[in-house]
């Protein structure tokens, strides 16, 4: 490891960015909107996006290596998105105690 060995990505970082590009693309199915009754609003959206996130990162902590590593990269993005979304609607740390 070289003085910028910090720099270099994890192995794993891209197909946990993948696993949850996919988990988001099957909670946006339409099926689950029209027939299972999933909102269409914002919540519905986030909710379903999140649950299939949670259901990747279950399965992957269960599985052989380098099933968890790969967790750990799915929920990094599922996290940084939860936060981001969050954050345009006005919660964050701070306003969190003032409602």
């Amino acid at each position: 490891m070289g003085v910028f060995g910090f720099l270099r990505r994890h192995p794993h970082e891209r197909t946990g960015h993948e696993l949850y590009a996919q988990a988001v693309a099957a909670a946006r199915d339409p099926y689950l909107y029209a027939t299972v009754g999933v909102p269409t609003r914002w919540t519905g959206v986030s909710i379903s996006s999140v649950w299939h996130a949670c259901l990747v990162i279950r399965h992957l902590q269960g599985q052989a290596p380098p099933g968890p590593a790969l967790a750990r990269r799915c929920s990094t993005p599922c996290s940084t998105t939860w936060m981001s979304r969050c954050a345009k609607l006005g919660v964050g740390d701070l306003s969190v105690g003032k409602r």
